[in-house]
C-alpha cells in the first residue's frame, strides 16, 4: 500500500467516524405518542397531552386535533413523566375520554375503541398501568350497572327499602373491592409515573397505616413529588391527633360571629365529641338525625356535641344549623376545605367525628351510626 492510500484510508477513517458522530447527534432520546379513536363524534376534537401531576401548579401541556381518526404527539423528556391524555367530546366535556400514561422516550400506541376504552403500550411503566386498568374494569361496570339501576327505580319511586338495603350493601362490596385493587396497585407500582395521579385518591380512602404502608417504597424522586409530601403531612396530623393523643386546639367564630375555642368545651369534664360537617354534604345531614338522637339521649349524662363546619358562606351554615334544629355548639372559619379543622386532624372527607373522653384525650375516630350508639352506649349507660 502506497503512502498516498494509506493517507486516502485514513481520510476516510476520519469522514466515516464523523458521519457516525453527527447522526448519534440527531437521534437525541424523544417520545412519539400515535392514538386512533374509533368512536366518529370525536373527528375535529381537541386532543390534550398533559405533563405532571393533575393537582400541581407546575404541569404543562400540548394540543392537537382528531384528523381521520388519528392524532400524535412528539417531544422530549429528561426523565419520565406522568402524563394524562384528555379527549374532548365536542358536545358534552363530561363524555370527554381522560387516558393516563407514562410519558417517555419512547413509541406510545394509545388505541381507544368505539365504547371509549384505551389501551396503553409501549413501555413497561404503561404496561403496568394497563394491567391495573384491566383489574378494574369489571368491578366498576358492575358498579355503575347497579348505581344506575338504582338511581332509575328511585327517580321513578318504585324502590322499595329491601332493594336500597340490598343496593347499598352490593355497592359497598364493590367499593371495597375496587379501593382494595386501588391500594394494592398503585403501593407496588407508587415508582411508576403513570400511577402518580391515582396516589392521592388512594391515600384519602385509606387508614393512617395504609397511608404509612402506601408511600413507604417511595424512592429519592416519587418523594419529591408534592402529593406524596402532602400525604407525609397529613400522617403527621394524624399521628397528632389519633386515638390516644391529646385533642388540638382550634379556634374560630360561632354564628354569631364570636370567637370560640374547641378547648373551651374540651377537657372540662365531659365527653365532647367534634363532628366535622357541612351544610352542602348530602352524607352530613343524612347523618345529623343519628347525632341528634345521641345527643337527646346522653345530654344530661356527660355529652356533648361542637360541629366544625366546613362551610365557607356564613348564610348557608347558619340556616342549615336552624333547617336541622341543631342545638349544640357551632363553629367554623368559612375556610371550606381550607379548614384548619380539615388541616390540623388530617381529614380527607365528612362527615367526620372525634370522640374525646372528659380529660379531652381523643377516643375514637371516624364514629357513624350504630357505631356511635354503641360507643358511647358504653361509656354512659
Amino acid at each position: 500500500m502506497t503512502i498516498r492510500e494509506m493517507n486516502r484510508l485514513k481520510l476516510l477513517s476520519v469522514l466515516f467516524a464523523g458521519a457516525l458522530l453527527v447522526g448519534a447527534c440527531k437521534q437525541k432520546p424523544a417520545y412519539k405518542v400515535s392514538g386512533t379513536v374509533a368512536n366518529p363524534v370525536f373527528e375535529g376534537a381537541k386532543v390534550y397531552l398533559l405533563h405532571g401531576v393533575w393537582s400541581t401548579d407546575n404541569s404543562r401541556m400540548d394540543s392537537t386535533v382528531v384528523s381521520h381518526g388519528k392524532y400524535e404527539f412528539e417531544g422530549a423528556v429528561v426523565e419520565p413523566e406522568c402524563g394524562r391524555i384528555a379527549i374532548m367530546h365536542p358536545e358534552d366535556w363530561q363524555k370527554s375520554v381522560h387516558i393516563p400514561l407514562a410519558v417517555e422516550n419512547v413509541e406510545i400506541k394509545v388505541v381507544t375503541d368505539d365504547e371509549e376504552w384505551t389501551v396503553v403500550t409501549g413501555s413497561a411503566f404503561n404496561d403496568a398501568y394497563q394491567e391495573y386498568a384491566e383489574a378494574k374494569r369489571e368491578p366498576e361496570r358492575k358498579l355503575r350497572e347497579i348505581s344506575n339501576a338504582f338511581y332509575a327505580k328511585r327517580d321513578a319511586g318504585t324502590l322499595t327499602p329491601e332493594e336500597e338495603q340490598q343496593t347499598l350493601r352490593q355497592r359497598n362490596e364493590l367499593l371495597r373491592e375496587v379501593r382494595n385493587l386501588e391500594f394494592d396497585y398503585v403501593k407496588r407500582n407508587i415508582n411508576n409515573p403513570a400511577f402518580w395521579n391515582d396516589i392521592y385518591n388512594c391515600a384519602a380512602t385509606s387508614s393512617l397505616e395504609q397511608q404509612k404502608a402506601l408511600i413507604a417504597g417511595a424512592n429519592a424522586r416519587t418523594k419529591e413529588l408534592d402529593v406524596v409530601k402532602g400525604i407525609q403531612e397529613r400522617i403527621d396530623r394524624l399521628e397528632r391527633t389519633a386515638v390516644g393523643q391529646k385533642f388540638t386546639d382550634l379556634k374560630m367564630s360561632d354564628p354569631d360571629g364570636k370567637e370560640v375555642a374547641l378547648s373551651d368545651f374540651a377537657g372540662k369534664g365531659k365527653y365532647i365529641l367534634i363532628d366535622f360537617w357541612a351544610s352542602w354534604c348530602g352524607p352530613c345531614r343524612a347523618e345529623l338525625p343519628n347525632v341528634k338522637a345521641v345527643y337527646d339521649k346522653y345530654k344530661t349524662k356527660g355529652f356533648d356535641i361542637v360541629g366544625v363546619s366546613f362551610d365557607s358562606k356564613h348564610e348557608a351554615w347558619v340556616k342549615a344549623i336552624e333547617d336541622e334544629q341543631l342545638p349544640w355548639h357551632h363553629m367554623s372559619d368559612l375556610k371550606g376545605w381550607d379548614s384548619e379543622g380539615a388541616s390540623q386532624y388530617g381529614i380527607t372527607g365528612i362527615p367526620h367525628t372525634v370522640l374525646l373522653d372528659p380529660e379531652g384525650k381523643i377516643i375514637a375516630r371516624g364514629l357513624y351510626g350504630e357505631g356511635l350508639q354503641q360507643k358511647l352506649a358504653e361509656l354512659l349507660d
